[in-house]
């Protein structure tokens, strides 16, 4: 068999698909609505997030952020709270980004055409295609990874060129409705032709799909290997001023940026709270000052796309408040610092942990 075989057959099934749609279809917000703001959040938060857990984030996001104009004047550290949890969160900063360029400079108008759209911060081809066909009809497919999915299957496709499956959408996309024929397919790749045992007895298409006579569905789609993760070790120091305690805020090119965590050093591999005294970067955060720990936690493991983190917490009472006062680091009330935006490893820290009554 050829690596790319032909699509010949699957021209006529979009009709197929957008009925399957209209009579399978679940009932979520984004779908009631043309308004290109409203679809852009949508899609930025799915593209990486599941249903179930992506409505109450566009829910909360929407009540807060109810159009454009309200996003552009908000504070970047608002958005990133309302986004903690999430993940991917150059996702929140890009979008916010691009919503200040659409009130500043566009006159508060979102591009409405494909090409336009892909000229913004953090627009991509899928959510460029999305707001495109969703708010403006306009006919340019949506591939995201249901999209590739049900191809690969039905037409035997042993590849991960994204412009292929792409070429072979556009051939199915029926030119009158293109917003249903987007919305059917991945919606049939979510609920029917799903990754790990598809619905295929109940399909309509069993008798033109590849995967399925062929005996090949657990075959295809071909997964691109993921690189290995790399293993991190993250020292936290949970430094308890007189009024609160110090934090500071992520703007490297790491991971979190925007988001705030504890003064921290990390090393290559585990080590011990007193090998990690020799650490020059012990000096670079504590000066001469030779903090106390009182309290340390067991190890918390967070698991990223492509790291795993190992954190530990160690917990220094600075009753005199001398330590981690230069201006790299901010002094958070405690009463307020459940406004504050974290990554959730912080977040999973302070909620499951009783650090205030030195018990970790």
């Amino acid at each position: 068999m050829n690596k790319i075989p032909s699509n010949t057959g699957l021209k006529n099934i979009g009709f197929q698909l957008i009925d399957w749609y209209l009579k399978n279809c679940r009932d979520l917000p984004w779908r009631q609505t043309r308004d290109a703001y409203l679809i852009w959040v949508s899609e930025s938060i799915l593209q990486q997030t599941r249903v179930a857990q992506g409505m109450d984030y566009y829910n909360r996001f929407t009540t807060l952020f109810p159009d454009i104009y309200t996003l552009a004047a908000a504070h970047p550290d608002e958005v990133m709270k309302a986004w903690q949890g999430l993940g991917y969160y150059n996702r929140a900063s890009n979008l916010l980004e691009a919503a200040r360029d659409v009130v500043n400079n566009r006159g508060g108008k979102i591009p409405s055409t494909y090409s336009e759209l892909l000229k913004m911060k953090g627009i991509g081809p899928y959510i460029a295609a999305a707001i495109a066909s969703f708010a403006f009809n306009e006919r340019v497919p949506v591939v995201d990874g249901n999209v590739i999915r049900i191809i690969s299957r039905l037409a035997g496709i042993y590849s991960t060129d994204r412009k292929i499956f792409t070429s072979i959408a556009s051939d199915m996309m029926d030119t009158e409705e293109p917003y249903l024929f987007n919305q059917a397919i991945m919606e049939f790749g979510a609920l029917q032709c799903v990754p790990v045992l598809p619905r295929c007895p109940e399909c309509p298409f069993t008798e033109k799909c590849y995967a399925y006579t062929s005996g090949n569905v657990a075959n295809l789609p071909v997964k691109k290997k993921r690189p290995d993760r790399k293993n991190r070790y993250f020292h936290y120091f949970v430094i308890i001023k007189p009024d609160g305690w110090i934090m500071k805020k992520r703007d490297s090119s790491d991971i979190w940026k925007g988001l705030y965590d504890f003064p921290l050093i990390e090393t290559t591999r585990p080590v011990s709270i007193a090998t990690l005294r020799f650490n020059p970067a012990w000096t670079a955060l504590f000066d001469d000052h030779k903090p106390t720990i009182t309290l340390s936690t067991g190890v918390f493991r967070h698991i990223l796309t492509h790291q795993v983190i190992y954190a530990k917490f160690y917990l220094i009472d600075d009753n005199k408040d001398q330590i981690c006062t230069n201006n790299s680091f901010l002094k958070i009330s405690l009463k307020k610092s459940g406004s504050v935006p974290v990554p959730r490893l912080i977040e999973n820290f302070i909620k499951t942990t009783d650090w205030q009554n030195r018990q970790i």
